[in-house]
């Protein structure tokens, strides 16, 4: 029952930063919970270097708007080994979608092939949204055809009701 960050600044004053990593950790969970993010950042800050923090990071920064600083942290995120493929297809699709807020659909359209490349053959999920966004993005820098053809294709391919009803959003826009 005693909040996460009590028992980490507990470790942290008793010189122990290895035993309070996984509390700053989990204290940055629960204050991204609650929509503290700047108390979340604070936590990241303390929790350690390893692609899940860097990713978490990143994804706070987004939150907070801190669009350059977010690309710095996922891409930091990149750069470690301990990322299986889903998680950096995930990392790199959160990288498309900030350059997406950016404006830069070029840019996000090579990250979203890059998180396709990254994920492989699965047909899950995420490849339905990366295929979509892949649309959107088409779509976005005049390449109609061809956003057409991708959001086709997950009308017909996708399981997820949410991702079908986007790929048809797509459609609409094109249409």
């Amino acid at each position: 029952g005693v909040h996460p960050g009590v028992i980490a600044r507990h470790y942290s004053d008793a010189a122990m930063p290895e035993a309070a990593a996984p509390w700053h950790e989990r204290a940055a969970a629960r204050a991204m919970g609650l929509r503290a993010h700047d108390e979340a950042l604070a936590h990241l800050a303390l929790a350690g270097d390893s692609a899940a923090i860097d990713s978490a990071r990143g994804e706070v920064l987004i939150r907070l708007g801190r669009y350059d600083e977010a690309i710095a942290a996922l891409e930091a995120a990149l750069t470690t080994d301990d990322l299986n493929p889903g998680a950096t297809a995930a990392t790199l699709h959160r990288l498309a979608d900030v350059h997406d807020r950016l404006g830069e659909w070029a840019l996000a359209q090579e990250r979203l092939r890059a998180a396709e490349e990254a994920l492989g053959t699965s047909t899950g999920p995420l490849w339905a949204r990366l295929r979509t966004d892949q649309a959107l993005s088409s779509y976005r820098l005049g390449g109609l055809s061809q956003a057409r053809a991708l959001a086709e294709e997950v009308t017909r391919e996708a399981t997820d009701p949410a991702e079908q009803a986007r790929a048809w959003n797509v459609l609409g826009m094109v249409a």
